[in-house]
């Protein structure tokens, strides 16, 4: 048996037991067929993953987290296999290898070969530019090396410059493969020469290097698929499943328990059931945490609901194993492999002019009945053996030669397969945008400015000062242009060449710390010029730590061009868009251009996202303008500071007329977010942590500047805080700040007590450092009708704010 219910089951009687989850057959069991007994729940289970993993790539915003449902198969196929496994060495002694690969061979290939022969149909067909990308891919995953095949063509999971493979889902399938292929002969050697403990231990060690390598390999902010690809790193969910058969054998578990045994066993189950449907709709494919443990969890609660599922005592598992359960648990491995094809063919806005709405139930309808027809009429009648018995009746019927022949066509028809993927040709009539993937990303270097001449009006998203239509019409650009980002920017360069004469750097799959980085080595190497372009989130998920790490890059450049993205397919587009629209309301050098809104016309779009050359315009002019707009309202570079604080000075950035009060003249960093603390972990507020106050400073590492203001407490405990000062006043020292300024907290609202106690905390290190020195806003806002709620700043007290810190910091450049 393995993840999908490939298994010789014995027929089940027809009557079931009077309770629990399992059926035993009448029929007597052969020594070379262990045949477990049937366990209806685990076909619940195999539903409940692969409309997971359906819901995921059909793009349904409140489930970004169904890929586990991969994971949920990686267990189950552990448990399964490795019960199967032991069920035959109890039975006969040893593990007969070239039976149980044969079982497997004869359970998967069928169905698997076919829909590998249909997308290869369709690819000579329909997909003609990408019939290099299909022979490879169908060669790797008729042998099982998918995944391997995606790593070393540096195919990334999660980042498609136009339509995805139509078998990389086969990646998992692969990996699978390669479990069934070596965990047997693990197996059967551990059992030959040690004993059951030291094999349990030897699969643990292996599942914990497994988590670490996963661990190490992964990098925040880079593109993640090496760690999501690897057998090695992917193995940790197979040996926890295998680990469960060993102390939780499948059939050999007692259906008559204590009275309490079953509510406490369903309570466990519903509650790893309700768990894992909350990681799925809460985690994401890019959290870090996922590469940190966060796989392991999940292996856990698919663990705890198989082993729920599989026991007889469970009422669980009757209920996971009714009939539309197991009509789709029984179907799963076909639904998995028909609906990635069905779903990369049929994309909404892009193949297909329907909404999601329409589409989506197309696809699933369309995947269920393709499933359905491959599971009767390929898979159960090779299972049964009936197609084998058919053909030796066929052949007994005819004669020796037109055997002979007919095993001649046979094995031609098998290796013409073979060889027409392997010869297709690797390269073939190129799409627009096939030929720009494979285009150089560098451009030369113009040092001359743009033709002074009007652009068409766009949407620009920023909060502050409006700039008149006749002041960006007559501003210039002074200085060169450079544009770093992805694929979208790739597909623009011509058109921001001939308008911006900008020196485009950008390559298709390129991730957001990849981005920033390349602006560190413009910077390093000094080449950094007065006009940045940057488009990040078209691969990745735009986080709050991405911005602080590009306004370390950029400190300094006065003009920066924030592009939003156009990204339908992901999940993350909102959030990208929202992120920078937050850094620019703080970042009084940037500015974001709306592409996102420019480009709703679909006319504009190759494939829903990347311009052709009519959208390639209007890229050109959204930036255009959104850079004329900088250079219209651009100051003279003033004092340099940067601001650290929480959501008493964020209230700031909620008020424009604040916001201008405090940074005309001022070049300023703002650090501020909402439940922000000093040193610990900050609170979360609408899903947002920030990161404290001492992480946001050393992020900023050299590029602090000489002045930090420091307005954080409100959120933070007493207790500890003077410790946690000296740790702000060490770092900001040690990266070239030569004066702190800390302000007081207000001492009102429901924990006066508590920030008086923070008060007094500053003024004794006020009295350790010299460097530090007090703005007492408690004093200044005494008595004031400044106040929403006490603490928080109303409209007016936000100016009256931005004007406190503003004097604050010009009497610190002027001295004593």
């Amino acid at each position: 048996m393995d993840a999908w219910g490939h298994i010789h089951y014995r027929r089940p009687a027809r009557r079931a037991p009077a309770h629990g989850s399992l059926r035993s057959s009448r029929e007597p069991a052969s020594p070379y067929s262990p045949e477990l007994p049937y366990a209806p729940g685990l076909d619940g289970v195999r539903a409940i993953a692969v409309a997971a993993v359906l819901f995921y790539h059909a793009r349904v915003s409140w489930l970004p987290g169904g890929f586990l449902g991969v994971d949920v198969f990686f267990v189950l196929s552990g448990y399964l296999i490795t019960s199967l496994l032991l069920a035959q060495y109890r039975r006969i002694g040893h593990i007969d290898l070239g039976r149980f690969w044969l079982g497997r061979a004869r359970r998967l290939l069928p169905a698997a070969i076919l829909v590998i022969a249909v997308c290869v149909v369709i690819g000579m067909v329909f997909l003609r530019s990408d019939l290099g990308k299909v022979r490879s891919d169908a060669l790797a995953s008729l042998f099982y090396v998918n995944n391997w095949h995606q790593i070393l063509a540096s195919h990334s999971y999660f980042a498609a410059f136009s339509r995805p493979s139509l078998l990389q889902h086969y990646w998992s399938l692969s990996v699978e493969e390669q479990f069934y292929l070596v965990w047997p002969l693990v197996l059967a050697g551990g059992l030959a020469i040690s004993r059951r403990a030291w094999v349990v231990w030897g699969t643990l060690v292996a599942a914990a290097v497994s988590i670490t390598l996963m661990a190490l390999l992964y990098h925040t902010g880079t593109d993640p698929s090496r760690v999501y690809y690897g057998t090695d790193t992917r193995a940790a969910p197979l040996m926890i499943g295998a680990i469960m058969a060993f102390g939780w054998p499948l059939g050999r578990m007692r259906a008559r328990v204590g009275r309490a045994a079953p509510a406490l066993l369903d309570g466990v189950g519903i509650g790893a059931l309700i768990a894992l449907v909350l990681v799925m709709h809460s985690w994401r494919d890019f959290d870090p945490f996922l590469y940190h443990g966060g796989f392991l969890i999940v292996a856990l609660l698919a663990a705890t609901l198989v082993a729920v599922a599989v026991h007889p005592a469970s009422t669980l598992g009757v209920v996971l194993g009714g009939r539309a359960m197991r009509w789709i648990g029984q179907r799963s491995y076909g639904i998995y492999l028909w609906h990635w094809p069905v779903m990369a063919l049929t994309r909404p806005g892009i193949d297909l002019t329907w909404s999601s709405w329409i589409v989506v139930p197309m696809q699933i309808a369309i995947t269920l009945v393709l499933a359905a027809l491959s599971f009767r009429y390929v898979e159960m009648p090779v299972r049964r053996g009936q197609a084998w018995r058919a053909l030796r009746a066929w052949l007994d019927r005819i004669r020796p030669r037109q055997r002979l022949t007919a095993g001649v066509a046979i094995a031609a028809a098998g290796s013409g397969l073979i060889a027409t993927v392997a010869l297709l040709p690797a390269t073939s009539p190129r799409s627009p945008l096939a030929s720009l993937a494979s285009a150089s990303a560098a451009a030369t270097a113009v040092g001359h400015e743009p033709p002074n001449r009007p652009v068409a009006p766009v949407a620009l998203t920023r909060r502050g000062p409006r700039v008149s239509s006749a002041a960006v019409h007559s501003s210039r650009i002074v200085g060169g242009v450079l544009a770093v980002g992805s694929s979208v920017m790739l597909a623009s360069e011509p058109a921001l060449q001939r308008r911006l004469h900008a020196r485009v750097d950008a390559v298709v799959g390129r991730f957001n710390a990849a981005i920033i980085d390349r602006l560190r080595l413009y910077r390093d190497a000094g080449t950094l010029p007065r006009n940045v372009i940057v488009q990040l989130g078209d691969n990745d998920p735009v986080f709050s730590s991405t911005i602080v790490r590009l306004r370390a890059a950029l400190r300094g450049v006065p003009h920066v061009v924030l592009v939003n993205i156009r990204e339908p397919q992901e999940s993350w587009e909102g959030e990208v868009n929202a992120a920078l629209v937050r850094a620019a309301r703080s970042w009084p050098q940037a500015i974001v251009a709306d592409w996102r809104s420019a480009s709703a016309d679909p006319a504009l779009l190759w494939d829903g996202v990347h311009p052709n050359p009519a959208g390639q315009a209007v890229y050109a002019s959204v930036v255009a303008q959104a850079l004329h707009a900088l250079a219209a309202r651009s100051a003279p570079k003033g004092l340099e500071a940067t601001i650290v604080g929480d959501s008493v000075a964020e209230t700031i950035e909620e008020f424009p007329q604040a916001e201008q009060a405090l940074s005309t003249g001022l070049d300023l960093n703002l650090e501020l977010q909402i439940c922000r603390r000093l040193i610990i972990t900050s609170c979360t507020y609408q899903g947002n942590t920030p990161p404290p106050a001492l992480q946001a400073i050393k992020s900023l590492a050299r590029s602090l500047g000489p002045l930090l203001v420091m307005d954080v407490g409100y959120d933070d405990d007493s207790v500890g805080y003077g410790s946690g000062i000296d740790q702000v006043m060490r770092t900001a020292l040690a990266q070239g700040a030569r004066e702190v300024i800390w302000l007081t907290l207000r001492e009102y609202g429901n924990y006066s007590s508590a920030y008086q106690q923070t008060n007094a905390a500053i003024r004794q290190a006020a009295r350790r450092w010299p460097q530090l020195r007090i703005a007492d806003w408690n004093r200044y806002s005494a008595g004031q009708p400044w106040f929403a709620d006490d603490v928080h700043p109303n409209g007016p007290g936000a100016i009256a704010l931005a004007e406190f810190l503003r004097r604050q910091i010009t009497s610190s450049a002027q001295g004593p």
